[in-house]
């Protein structure tokens, strides 16, 4: 037998007690979950893989001085949980997808410490270098091909499907098609919220969206009318860069009655990607290096998302919001790895309570994310 997620592990020794796997009784018993407990890393083993996936169907506009290209190359990292520790195949069972976007300037690692966490506890998670807004893009990183990466991630869901179809892929019978989340940060959060929420750009086999200090200011309500999925936006109240309340606060206004807020008091832009506790560790504010690095590459009165992403009739308005890296001296902020693992706290709470494999782990983990998180985190609150 396969060995239980431990994010549900509680709820399923509450299940058995109750004797719901019997056919009686109902999860209100279970025990809560807790911080340690969701944090601890989940019973499998992880495998990394890293390779080009080409779509092509669609080409790389010209950037600069690159000429384009007439299909999108993809470099992609799949992680995803082991059978057994140094086997190549998936673990037995069908497994949720996670579908993930880095931000701009970045690359498709920059989620590892949340994308390995996720796959220990039972998911495949996939997250490429998209092809003119990561850091190397030949010609320079270009915001404007946001429009771009939600067809990206589209392609990525099918490219894992095909990988389940194939007899001789370690993903043969793996993937779960009806239990697809995807998250993002920054740039990439917002191509979460288009990919899942856009009337033309959406992919509606999302079932659930996180977005990590993702732009929010540009979507109306009738944006995110046109699914049901459940979105949660993950925000720093100092981020430098993406405006926390003309941002985070107006993005959870406007999803309504689906969107969670889960807002990390002290937390930066820059902190949120992995390699900030990596080499940011000591700083006293990350986004100190994160706006010396954005302001030599970003225009952004070059930027007009409003007529990039179909104006008012796909949910697109412009509100005023605060140039990034406009606010000196920056406030002193929580340290990365803390930052890090409040993110591992709200995401895979989040995910779980909409994907997890029975009603007991959903339910379990929806009650964290609402009460047990901001109760156990000083530095979290939830709305």
């Amino acid at each position: 037998m396969a060995p239980t997620r431990a994010l549900g592990r509680l709820a399923i020794v509450a299940l058995t007690s109750l004797g719901v796997l019997a056919g009686c009784g109902d999860d209100a018993g279970a025990p809560p979950l807790t911080s340690e407990e969701v944090l601890t890393r989940g019973p499998f083993a992880v495998a990394h893989e890293y390779f080009d996936l080409v779509d092509a169907s669609r080409p790389t506009p010209p950037n600069a001085s690159d000429p384009g290209a007439p299909t999108r190359t993809l470099k992609t990292n799949l992680w995803y949980p082991l059978a057994a520790a140094g086997g190549p195949a998936a673990a037995p069972g069908r497994h949720p997808v996670i579908l993930y976007s880095h931000g701009f300037m970045s690359w498709g690692t920059e989620g590892r410490y949340l994308d390995e966490h996720l796959a220990s506890h039972g998911y495949i998670v996939i997250s490429p270098d998209f092809p003119l807004t990561n850091i190397l893009a030949p010609g320079g990183p270009d915001v404007n091909d946001v429009v771009n990466q939600p067809a990206d991630v589209r392609f990525l869901l099918d490219a894992l499907l095909g990988f389940d179809r194939q007899p001789e892929h370690p993903l043969f019978g793996a993937v779960d098609a009806e239990r697809v989340g995807a998250a993002g940060v920054s740039l990439g959060g917002m191509t979460t919220s288009l990919v899942t929420y856009h009337a033309t750009l959406r992919d509606p086999r999302i079932r659930a969206a996180i977005s990590i200090a993702g732009p929010g200011s540009m979507f109306d309500a009738s944006f995110y009318a046109t699914t049901d999925a459940p979105f949660l936006m993950i925000a720093g109240d100092i981020d430098a860069i993406v405006d926390y309340p003309s941002n985070a606060l107006v993005a959870r206004e406007m999803a309504g009655a689906k969107g969670t807020l889960v807002t990390l008091h002290g937390a930066t832009h820059t902190g949120f990607a992995n390699q900030s506790s990596e080499f940011m560790g000591a700083m006293d504010n990350p986004d100190n290096l994160g706006c010396a690095a954005l302001t030599t590459q970003l225009e952004v009165d070059d930027v007009d998302f409003t007529a990039l992403l179909g104006g008012a009739g796909a949910g697109i308005v412009e509100r005023e919001t605060p140039l990034p890296c406009s606010v000196s001296p920056l406030p002193t902020s929580i340290r990365p790895w803390r930052q890090h693992d409040l993110v591992i706290l709200a995401a895979a709470s989040f995910f779980e309570s909409h994907l997890g494999e029975s009603a007991a782990e959903r339910s379990a983990a929806a009650r964290f994310l609402r009460t047990g998180l901001p109760a156990e985190n000083p530095e979290a609150s939830v709305d």
